[in-house]
Order: structure tokens, then C-alpha cells, then sequence
């Protein structure tokens, strides 16, 4: 099932998202609902991979609802944090980007791509610091 496309009707779960297009099937393959740890950290990486596909296609604010969706539904899932983090370096808000990616890296700290892009954000943040000593 691609994101955009109807679900069929089912007792099984949905995620309603306007921003999505509609609704995005849910459904862990070979996770019961009733298992309510695993069927969430499945549902978490259903919608990070939503709001990956999301990026990619230039749909932000898709990629942003998912990746909230994402954390919302198993807040130890460390990359909707990453993810999160990188929209919000990119969309010039970087004090909520180092406290994503700090909690990104709390949980799994030997994350090597996580590593590079607190090292990426660090570095920006530290030249647009020594621009503006420079310009004053």
C-alpha cells in the first residue's frame, strides 16, 4: 500500500492525518493490535518511513506530521527524533534541533548517522556564530 492511496475498510488501525492525504494503513504485519508495545514501535516506523517517503517527494509538512506521529506512538524510537531535528536545522529553527538530536543520541547514543548530524548542526551553528562576532 503506498501513502496516498485508500485504505479498505478493516477493524484494523489507521492513522487519520489531513496532512497525509487521507488516511495511512497502519497495520503491523504479524503484530496483533492487542500487543500494544510492539504493535506501537511497528506503527513508529510505519510513519517515520511515511515521513521519509514524504521528504523525498518535497512534502514537508507530510514528512514533519509523520515523523510527530512517529515519536508520539513510541517516544524511545530514536529516529523520528533525528528526522525531526534535521527538519527543523532545515527550516532555520536550530535551538529545537539540538535538543532533538540530543535526545536522538541519548537513546542511541552509537548511532553513527545521528552522530554526524549533531556534529553537522554544531559546526553550522558555530560558524554562523563566528560570522556575526565577525560582523560586529
Amino acid at each position: 500500500m503506498l501513502l496516498g492511496e485508500p485504505v479498505p475498510s478493516s477493524d484494523e488501525a489507521t492513522f487519520d492525518c489531513r496532512v497525509l492525504n487521507g488516511r495511512l494503513d497502519l497495520r503491523v504485519p504479524g503484530v496483533p493490535p492487542d500487543n500494544r508495545d510492539s504493535y506501537l514501535a511497528g506503527v513508529a516506523r510505519r510513519l517515520n518511513l511515511a515521513g521519509e517517503a514524504a521528504h523525498e517527494a518535497g512534502d514537508q509538512a507530510a514528512a514533519y506530521e509523520a515523523f510527530l506521529g512517529a515519536q508520539a506512538a513510541s517516544p524511545d524510537y530514536a529516529e523520528p527524533y533525528n528526522n525531526l531535528a534535521v527538519a527543523e536545522w532545515a527550516a532555520g529553527r536550530p535551538g529545537f534541533a539540538v535538543e532533538l538530536i540530543s535526545k536522538a543520541l541519548a537513546i542511541a547514543p552509537d548511532n553513527t548517522t545521528f552522530r554526524e548530524n549533531a556534529q553537522e548542526i554544531a559546526r553550522a551553528i558555530q560558524t554562523a556564530q563566528e560570522r556575526n562576532q565577525s560582523a560586529a
